[in-house]
Parts: C-alpha cells; sequence; structure tokens
C-alpha cells in the first residue's frame, strides 16, 4: 500500500490504519528525534465534498484534547491546517490495543482487569472535569503495554458534556459499548462512559461482552432490554462484591449508575482491597 513520504517536516515510516476518511501513519520527526502518529485525512478523502467538515472534525479533535494531560492519555502534540495538509500529530504508541489483547486470547486475572478498569477510570475522571465525554470508550480505543499501563486514544468523536441532541449530528459510537440513552437520544452525559467502562470490566473477567448477538439490532435490543447475566454466574472466581459493582455500571437508567468516575473507582478499591 503506498504513502507519502512526507507530511511537512514529518517523514512517514508506515500506515497503522487506513478507513474510508481517515488515514493514521507512523512517521518520524526528525526536529525532536522521535517517532509519532499522525492523523491525517484519507488522500482519497482529499478532494471530496466531505473535506471541509473532515477537517472540522481533525480540529475540534485537538482542540478538545490538548488540555488533557493525564498518564492515561495518548498526548496530543501538533495541529498542522493548512492549504495542502490538515493532520493531528500524537505520541506514538507502540504495543498493542485492548481489543487486540482479547483477541489474542489473553486470560486477565481479577486484578489485571480491575486494575485496567482503575487506569481508565482515573482517564475519565480528568477527561469529564475538564467538561468533554469521550462517547466511544472501547477495547479499540485503549492502548495496553506489556507493563500494564493503559492509554486512551481516538477523541474522534467526543463531545461537550450535555451537549443535545440536536447538536449531535447522529448516533456515534460501538453498538456492544453503548448506554441505552446514547442508542435511543443520542444523550451526551458522563454516565455513558462508564457504561462502557462496566461493559469492558465485564467482558475481561468473563471473556464475553455482556450484550451480544450476530447482528447489532440483537445486540441493541439487548442493550434496552436485557439485564445482563451476574459476572459471577460465568467465572465463579468473581467476587460477589463485583457482581454489585457491574451490575451498577450496567444499570438501563444513568441515575442508577455510578455518578463519577471517582466513585466507580473507589467502589472497585472497597471491593478489591
Amino acid at each position: 500500500m503506498s504513502h507519502p513520504q512526507h507530511l511537512g517536516r514529518y517523514i512517514i515510516e508506515a500506515i497503522i490504519a487506513e478507513g474510508s476518511d481517515i488515514t493514521l501513519y507512523k512517521a518520524y520527526d526528525p526536529k525532536f528525534e522521535r517517532f509519532v502518529t499522525i492523523k491525517t485525512i484519507s488522500l482519497k478523502k482529499l478532494n471530496s465534498p466531505a473535506k471541509k467538515q473532515l477537517v472540522a472534525k481533525l480540529i475540534w479533535e485537538f482542540k478538545t484534547t490538548i488540555d488533557l494531560h493525564h498518564p492515561n492519555i495518548v498526548k496530543y502534540i501538533e495541529l498542522v491546517n493548512n492549504d495542502s495538509m490538515a493532520l493531528i500529530v500524537m505520541e506514538h504508541l507502540a504495543g498493542k490495543t485492548l481489543k487486540s489483547w482479547i483477541e489474542d486470547k489473553h486470560h486477565f486475572s481479577i486484578q489485571e482487569g480491575v486494575d485496567i478498569l482503575k487506569q481508565l477510570l482515573s482517564a475519565l475522571e480528568h477527561i469529564h472535569k475538564n467538561g468533554i465525554t469521550h462517547r466511544d470508550i472501547k477495547p479499540e480505543n485503549i492502548f495496553l503495554f506489556t507493563d500494564g499501563l493503559i492509554k486512551i486514544i481516538d477523541f474522534g468523536i467526543s463531545y461537550p458534556i450535555g451537549k443535545s441532541k440536536s447538536q449531535i449530528e447522529h448516533v456515534q459510537g460501538t453498538p456492544a459499548y453503548m448506554a441505552p440513552e446514547q442508542i435511543i437520544s443520542s444523550q451526551n452525559s458522563l454516565h455513558t462512559d462508564l457504561f462502557s467502562a462496566g461493559v469492558i470490566l465485564y467482558e475481561l473477567l468473563c471473556e464475553q461482552k455482556p450484550f451480544r448477538g450476530e447482528e447489532q439490532k440483537s445486540i441493541i435490543k439487548q442493550i434496552l432490554t436485557k439485564e445482563p447475566d451476574k459476572p459471577s454466574s460465568i467465572n465463579t472466581k468473581i467476587p460477589k462484591a463485583l457482581d454489585t459493582i457491574i451490575l451498577k455500571a450496567l444499570a438501563k437508567r444513568p441515575s442508577e449508575r455510578f455518578q463519577s468516575a471517582k466513585e466507580f473507582k473507589v467502589s472497585l478499591d472497597a471491593a478489591i482491597n
């Protein structure tokens, strides 16, 4: 697969991922002698009518994240937007996403799963304090390093907390990790991120998602109507205290879930320690 040799001062090394709208490159920055990840508009969209909207989304993502300084959040470094290119430069993460670990059938112990969630919740607390929701928390958007450190990536569909349905173009996200209200009306509150975190904890400890099926329609119906099985009924090593926490995180109504990432994290600490 061909790619440009340079984007500005950045020397393109390889394509990391390519979608219909956006391409991720691994690149070398000779100015600071380091590797970076570049997120930019796919070559096939550079001359399309969608270009203006895609540029606006890149600008929005950078402005949203530039003030987020947290060890569990990918660092955004630079925005380049001129007549010849529009791109975001981020720190380069060498390793695998949590999705890849799961697909490779890695077995997570109870402690490992909880440790991952506590880092995720620490990052979400920071994100929410800065007035935004990520809106697409899922294993694909979490990097997990071999030392156990995680970093949240991809703020492409993040929004300010409380932004109304009329201000959101359409429902976005990955159905298996979306909260009921996010599916029904694109409601946007911190509770949607916490629901997604609950799905991830369930998946790590039970080695299956709480809502699953061959078709998205089936998954969505379950999220809206079905109570998930108790985690301990699937993995008998899971303590009953974690059952209570996970099922609370997956409550259908936002008011019945944890009301902050900090509250969720404190409950995990109490259940394990």
